[in-house]
C-alpha cells in the first residue's frame, strides 16, 4: 500500500487539509503568490469501489502571514527520532549558530530540551538563511499546551515557558505489519505516542508480545495539533481498528458530561472495550514465570507453589495498578521486597513485589485509578533478578492473573449510547472507507 494514498484518503475522509512539509522559505514576493495559489489533493478511486471522488483545497496564505518573519528566514520541523541527542535534533533543524549550540547547552532552563528528548516529540524552528537560530519550540513533557520557547533578542536569547495557541487536525493513516508494530508505525509516520495508546486500547484482546502476525493491519484516527502550520504535539486516537490473525478489533473515543471529562473507548455498539481489571500491569514486558502450585523457586531451590506471575524488565519500569482501589500496604514486605497491595471492590486485592521505588505520593489509604502508575519495577526481597511478581486475591483466593474471566466495565446508558454513536459516526464511516481502500487495493 502507498503511503501517499493513505495520507490522501485520510484528508478526502474527514476534510482535511494538505500540509506542506519542506521548509518555508519567507522571501519577497512569496506571500503575495501564495495569496491566489492553492495545494490540491485528489484521489481517483478504485471502479469497483463506492468511493465518491472529492477535491481538498487550502489557501495557504493564511499560514505564512501569521508567521511574522523577516525575509530569508526559513521555518523547519522535526520529529526527535530514537537515540537522539540535542545536537542531531538541531543538525536536523539545519542550525549552524554557534552562540545558540552554546545557549542550548550552558543556559539552565534551556537545558531542559535535553532532558526531555522524547521520540513523541515535533520541534519548530525559525532560522535565518544563514542557519542562525531566530526562534525555537519545543513541547514540555506535559499534557497542557506548555513549550519551552528559545527566542534571539538581539545579540543574545532568552529562553521562556509559553503556553501557544494549537490548532487542532484530524489524521487518518493506516499501515500493515511486516516485522513488527513499530516498524509498520515508522514506515508509515504515525507517532510513537499513537502505537503506545493502540496497544493500551485493544491489550484486553490482542496479545501484543507474543500475539502478532505479518499481515495484521490496523488503522488510526488521532488528533495532531499543530502550531504556525507545523505538527507540534500528539493528542488521543479518536477511532482505531485492528486485524489481528484475521479478527477484527474497532473502538472510538466517548466522554461524557456525566464520567468527568475521564472517558474510555467503546465498540461500535456502544460496549465498553475495557475491563474491570488490566490483563497486566505492565505495557511490554516478557512473563518469566507463570502461576503454579508447584515450581523450583530460583533463589531457594526448593519447590514451592507460585502464586502469582513474573514479568521480566528493566529496573525503573513502571508499574501500573491494574484496577480503581485503594492501597491497603505500601513498604517492605518479607521475601516479596518492597511492595504495593490495592484493594478493589468485589473483595478483590493485587500485589505487586520486588519494586525498587514506589510512585511519588503512595501511601496507605490513597486511591488510585486503573493505569496510574504506582511504583517501579527492581529486584527487591527474594528475588535473582529485576522483575516484577503480580498476584491477583478474590476472596482471599489466589488466582492465576493470565486466566481469570475479567468483567467488562460499566456499560452507557440509552442516552449516552445515543450520544455516543453521532458522535463517532464520522471516525466509524473513516475506517469503514481505509477498510474498502484496502480491500480494493489487495484484489
Amino acid at each position: 500500500m502507498q503511503k501517499i494514498d493513505l495520507e490522501i484518503l485520510s484528508q478526502l475522509t474527514l476534510g482535511l487539509t494538505t500540509r506542506v512539509r519542506l521548509p518555508i522559505a519567507v522571501v519577497g514576493g512569496l506571500v503575495c503568490f501564495f495569496s491566489v495559489a492553492f495545494a490540491f489533493a485528489t484521489i481517483s478511486p478504485p471502479s469497483s469501489s463506492n468511493f465518491s471522488q472529492q477535491q481538498t483545497t487550502e489557501n495557504l496564505a493564511p499560514v505564512l502571514t501569521s508567521l511574522g518573519l523577516p525575509k530569508n528566514h526559513l521555518l523547519y520541523e522535526t520529529r526527535i527520532q530514537r537515540g537522539d541527542t540535542l545536537n542531531s535534533m538541531l543538525q536536523r533543524l539545519m542550525v549552524h549558530d554557534a552562540s545558540a549550540l552554546s545557549f542550548l547547552h550552558t543556559n539552565q532552563s534551556a537545558l531542559l530540551i535535553a532532558k526531555q528528548l522524547d521520540s513523541r516529540k515535533s520541534v519548530v524552528a525559525s532560522i535565518s538563511s544563514l542557519g542562525d537560530l531566530q526562534s525555537l519550540a519545543f513541547p514540555l513533557a506535559s499534557d497542557h499546551d506548555l513549550f519551552l520557547v528559545i527566542e534571539r533578542q538581539g545579540n543574545r536569547f532568552i529562553a521562556s515557558k509559553k503556553s501557544l495557541s494549537l490548532e487542532k487536525q484530524i489524521v487518518t493513516k493506516a499501515a500493515e505489519i511486516s516485522h513488527s508494530l513499530f516498524g509498520a508505525s515508522d514506515e508509515m509516520e504515525i507517532p510513537e505516542k499513537i502505537t503506545l495508546q493502540l496497544t493500551e486500547i485493544f491489550s484486553n484482546d490482542i496479545d501484543f508480545q507474543r500475539g502478532l502476525h505479518k499481515g495484521d493491519r490496523f488503522s488510526v484516527v488521532y488528533e495532531v495539533f499543530t502550531y504556525l502550520g507545523r505538527p507540534v504535539k500528539t493528542g488521543r486516537i479518536l477511532a482505531a481498528e485492528f486485524l489481528n490473525n484475521g479478527e477484527a478489533y474497532r473502538a472510538a473515543w466517548f466522554s461524557s458530561l456525566t464520567d468527568g471529562g475521564h472517558g474510555d473507548y467503546y465498540t461500535a455498539e456502544g460496549k465498553s472495550i475495557h475491563k474491570d481489571f488490566l490483563r497486566s500491569p505492565l505495557k511490554f514486558s516478557r512473563i518469566t514465570s507463570g502461576f503454579t502450585e508447584s515450581r523450583l523457586h530460583p533463589v531457594l531451590n526448593k519447590w514451592r507453589a507460585h502464586t502469582g506471575v513474573d514479568y521480566g524488565a528493566p529496573v525503573g519500569t513502571q508499574v501500573k495498578s491494574t484496577a480503581d482501589g485503594i492501597i491497603d500496604f505500601v513498604g517492605s514486605k518479607g521475601s516479596y521486597g518492597n511492595a504495593i497491595i490495592v484493594r478493589h471492590k468485589d473483595n478483590c486485592t493485587t500485589l505487586y513485589g520486588h519494586l525498587s521505588a514506589f510512585a511519588s505520593g503512595m501511601r496507605q489509604g490513597r486511591r488510585v485509578n486503573q493505569g496510574d502508575v504506582i511504583a517501579y519495577v527492581g529486584a527487591t526481597g527474594l528475588a535473582s533478578g529485576p522483575h516484577l511478581h503480580y498476584e491477583l486475591r478474590i476472596n482471599g483466593i489466589y488466582k492465576d492473573p493470565l486466566e481469570v474471566v475479567l468483567p467488562n466495565a460499566q456499560p452507557l446508558s440509552a442516552i449516552q449510547k445515543a450520544n455516543f454513536k453521532k458522535s463517532t459516526a464520522d471516525y466509524f464511516a473513516s475506517l469503514n472507507m481505509l477498510q474498502k481502500f484496502n480491500l480494493a487495493q489487495s484484489e
